[in-house]
């Protein structure tokens, strides 16, 4: 069974983030989060230490939480509908896989790539 930890990095000194990081929760839906994720942390940089001390911060909440899988958003992000459940069947599909999401701008598209689509 897939346990899942998510964690949130967030550059807590900017006012947009901080609200980004509201926006994403609410879409996301903090029931549905209790629901589905084993545990889930925003990891807040006050002091501008840096995408990577947040980063580090977040992979160590992952590895002492006891979940199966964990992962890291960072807080300029968009989520699409179902997101909460939707990744944890990415993850059964594939739960040995180090698995990353990401979108790429479609300059220069040829059609060669498999482009997924927020809803």
């Amino acid at each position: 069974m897939i346990e899942l930890s998510v964690t949130i990095m967030n550059s807590a000194f900017s006012m947009e983030r901080v609200m980004n990081v509201e926006r994403i929760i609410d879409k996301l839906g903090k029931e549905t989060i209790q629901k589905y994720w084993k545990k889930f942390e925003v990891i807040r940089d006050f002091e501008k230490k840096g995408a990577w001390y947040v980063a580090k911060k977040c992979w160590l909440f992952g590895a002492c939480s006891n979940s199966t899988h964990h992962l890291v958003l960072q807080d300029d992000i968009d989520v699409s509908k179902n997101f909460v459940q939707g990744i944890l069947k990415i993850i059964e599909a594939c739960p040995q896989d180090i698995l990353t999401l990401s979108t790429f701008p479609r300059k220069n598209f040829t059609g060669k790539t498999r482009w997924g689509l927020i809803e």
